[in-house]
């Protein structure tokens, strides 16, 4: 029986891990090309196996667009967008009502006075920098080397091109968790999680619970002065980027045990006590 319950628990690592190798990926961007500015981090995506559909980003979302972005098994909002499309009555669409968890990778859509994921609303830009780990130990950062004081990327994680990262300037607001953070700015957060449930907060129409879990990843860059937002978005990271951009695509894809599976192992074990 103890074979038994250890084999079951393993099913439930495989199965876990089976989301994280291959899914379906709604990519929100203004670009519809498939060749456009954004292109590099939609091939990244589909070199390890992915299908990503894009979903043209805009005000006034549909409930049929909602159920939509809800059968994604992961839905990145890239760089590309404008932040319009993600304030008062569409940030609350995007908070309250997308059950699937979202990468976010424009600052600007997340500030206080859109989605209201961060306490602030300061997005400076940056160059390329080595990013700065929170925890070293998290998944995020698997197979990063790091410099002598543990927590310092040993490489840039990003290139400069354009106007480089624009990288929110404030703390996430509480509930919210820096993953990493951009030393070369005061308050510069490159990576943050908020599990579904966290209370956010817009400054124009108030708290917001979230409906599932949500990431920042600061990738993809910011448009040249004076071009459109459809140049936005360049793909802009190095190899350790790369691994980063991806390993939290994996992370946000691997699913909490549900409680059925829960019991059922629970069940399992005290079955295994009553026949010793």
């Amino acid at each position: 029986m103890k074979k038994l319950v250890f084999l079951f628990s393993l099913g439930l690592i495989l199965v876990a891990s089976s989301f994280a190798t291959a899914a379906n990926i709604t990519w929100v961007s203004v670009i519809t090309d498939p060749a456009g500015a954004d292109a590099g981090f939609v091939s990244l995506l589909e070199s390890k196996g992915h299908t990503v559909s894009r979903f043209f980003s805009h005000q006034d979302l549909t409930s049929e667009e909602v159920g939509q972005l809800n059968a994604a098994d992961l839905v990145i909002v890239g760089r590309a967008v404008n932040s319009s499309e993600f304030d008062n009555a569409n940030g609350q669409l995007w908070n309250e009502q997308v059950t699937s968890t979202v990468i976010n990778m424009s600052g600007y859509t997340t500030r206080n006075n859109r989605q209201g994921w961060f306490a602030g609303s300061d997005i400076p830009d940056s160059g390329a920098t080595p990013l700065v780990a929170a925890d070293p130990s998290h998944p995020i950062f698997a197979g990063i080397t790091f410099q002598g004081d543990g927590v310092t990327m040993a490489n840039d994680y990003n290139i400069m091109v354009d106007r480089g990262e624009s990288t929110p300037g404030n703390l996430p607001v509480d509930g919210g968790v820096v993953i990493a953070t951009n030393p070369s700015l005061a308050t510069g957060i490159a990576i943050a999680y908020w599990p579904a449930g966290t209370t956010v907060v817009d400054d124009g129409v108030g708290s917001m619970v979230l409906a599932g879990d949500r990431y920042f990843f600061a990738g993809g860059t910011r448009e040249a002065s004076g071009n459109a937002v459809t140049t936005a978005g360049v793909y802009d990271l190095t190899d350790d980027g790369a691994r980063l951009f991806l390993n939290t695509v994996d992370y946000a894809m691997v699913p909490e045990p549900s409680t059925g599976l829960l019991l059922g192992l629970g069940l399992m074990s005290l079955a295994g006590l009553r026949r010793r």
